[in-house]
């Protein structure tokens, strides 16, 4: 009877458990968006209302997972550093310096980035600096949601250029994930792990792809509306059901605004975010 018991209340565990984390991953909520406008980094609601300035000088910002801080890259003499700051723009510091393209860990205790073209990690305080990469051309780091995982472009001579790739948090492992004969790049993983959502360029022109996270089922999602307009920087939503992305929809005037839009994850109803007098890019999505 007691071996019954036992038994039974491991399955009513299992069942509660795995409804919690069913129920936490359908409760994920859109908070606010940071972005690079301008030469400043900014903050708007997720429905497009409430845009304020966060830090003046800065790009490429990115929310730390629990929200209460940012990284961003800030550029003096010609090098640029990755900083920190709270989320609402105060006690800003920098990290590290000649590096760009902050990407946060998960747990929030490290940062990874670009370095002279190699992938570096380094502590939130300053310390474990770590050379992920050794070869030439590696950019633009994002980690996977359960942290094993760090997806990159890397620039390979021959037809393809760059393609997307995934080593281990640690570095081992690498693997050629997009495999394409055109430019993959900006790689942005999906909050349940399953899907990258990234850049690729066709006729010279950036378009959005989104593939599985193996490689696999790459579609095509959005593709500028004329020969001058071109996508970037594309990011999942954290409950996972929108895609947000630049795109200078400027009809020839003047090329180079561009302006933040949201779209499902199938492509569909492209929407732009809200109207903006200067370039607004490099979008980071936080949850509520």
């Amino acid at each position: 009877m007691n071996a019954r018991r036992l038994k039974a209340s491991a399955v009513l565990l299992s069942v509660v458990i795995v409804h919690a984390l069913a129920s936490q991953a359908r409760a994920a909520t859109n908070g606010a968006i940071i972005f690079a406008c301008g030469n400043d980094i900014a903050t708007v609601r997720a429905d497009g209302t409430g845009k304020a300035v966060l830090v003046k000088n800065g790009k490429l910002p990115q929310w730390s997972p629990d929200g209460r801080r940012v990284a961003f890259v800030r550029t003096a003499n010609g090098v640029p550093a990755v900083y920190l700051c709270s989320a609402r723009g105060g006690n800003v510091r920098m990290l590290v310096d000649n590096a760009s393209e902050p990407a946060w860990s998960p747990d929030g205790t490290t940062i990874a980035f670009e370095r002279d073209l190699n992938i570096f990690t380094i502590g939130i305080d300053g310390t474990g600096l770590t050379a992920l990469t050794s070869s030439w051309q590696n950019q633009q780091p994002a980690w996977s949601p359960d942290g094993a995982k760090i997806a990159f472009s890397r620039y390979e001579n021959g037809p393809s250029g760059q393609n997307i790739y995934a080593m281990d948090a640690d570095g081992a492992n690498m693997t050629n994930v997009s495999q394409d004969d055109y430019d993959s790049y900006n790689p942005a993983w999906s909050p349940d792990g399953t899907r990258i959502v990234f850049e690729q360029t066709i006729g010279g022109i950036p378009a959005v792809y989104i593939m599985n996270a193996d490689g696999s089922n790459e579609k095509l999602l959005h593709y500028g509306i004329n020969p001058f307009n071109s996508d970037d920087g594309p990011v999942f939503s954290p409950d996972g059901r929108k895609i947000l992305f630049a795109d200078d929809h400027s009809d020839f005037k003047p090329i180079g605004i561009y302006q933040l839009y949201t779209m499902t994850p199938a492509g569909r109803k492209v929407h732009q975010l809200f109207k903006d007098s200067v370039p607004d890019m490099d979008p980071s999505w936080k949850a509520a």
